[in-house]
């Protein structure tokens, strides 16, 4: 794990280098008058130059091929670190995520359970159970819509467990809840109303294309797999 940035301060480029180009240019050209001297060689000051220039120019060169290469060590280690630390902020951000999406599924899912929706699950299982026959494919739906119509109250409550599956769809497919969390929960009860009221939702579809299009998605696929 990265926990702090790499010391790069503590890279020193030694500039021995220049040092010993330095000397060592000095040290031929001494030894050049003295041999020169020795052997009765004439020679002049810009002779003295030229060789002094040379082992400058000579020694600035290898400086700076020394000091590339360092540079180039120096960043490619900053980007590694850069890089590392992306990747490693990434997963933690990516943990955290999946977190919040697992105890917002929970608290979402937990709605299912309060008492007002407790009270439209009991009226609703009522009402379906006792006019199960009129959503049958022989029978016609304007007599199961006539006969939901005319109970205001199971009206409200088959609608209201629509509603909530239809914002769970949506939930799901925008990626704010932990879909495997919820489909644990209400796999059985996604597909078990869809097919039961499948003929309903579709003739209300007639009229309105959208109503119940994410939860009719969700449960198709969850009734598949």
């Amino acid at each position: 794990m990265v926990d702090r940035h790499p010391d790069t301060t503590s890279v020193e480029f030694k500039y021995a280098t220049l040092y010993w180009g330095a000397g060592i240019t000095v040290i031929i050209a001494i030894a050049f008058i003295i041999i020169a001297n020795y052997c009765g060689i004439t020679f002049e000051i810009r002779d003295i130059v030229a060789i002094v220039t040379c082992g400058l120019v000579s020694t600035t060169l290898v400086y700076h091929a020394k000091n590339l290469r360092l540079n180039y060590e120096v960043n490619k280690a900053k980007i590694d670190f850069d890089k590392q630390k992306y990747e490693e902020e990434k997963l933690s951000k990516q943990k955290e995520s999946d977190k919040n999406k697992e105890f917002y599924s929970f608290q979402v899912a937990s709605l299912w359970f309060k008492p007002d929706m407790a009270n439209h699950v009991e009226l609703s299982r009522k009402f379906l159970r006792e006019h199960k026959d009129k959503l049958q494919d022989h029978k016609p739906i304007s007599e199961f819509i006539t006969e939901l119509e005319n109970n205001i109250d199971a009206r409200k409550a088959v609608i209201c467990i629509l509603n909530y599956f239809e914002n769970l769809s949506l939930l799901i497919k925008k990626g704010h809840v932990d879909e495997e969390s919820i489909k644990l929960c209400f796999k059985t009860l996604f597909v078990d109303y869809l097919n039961i009221l499948r003929k309903y939702i579709d003739e209300i579809q007639k009229e309105s294309k959208r109503f119940l299009m994410n939860y009719e998605e969700v449960a198709t696929k969850w009734g598949v797999i």
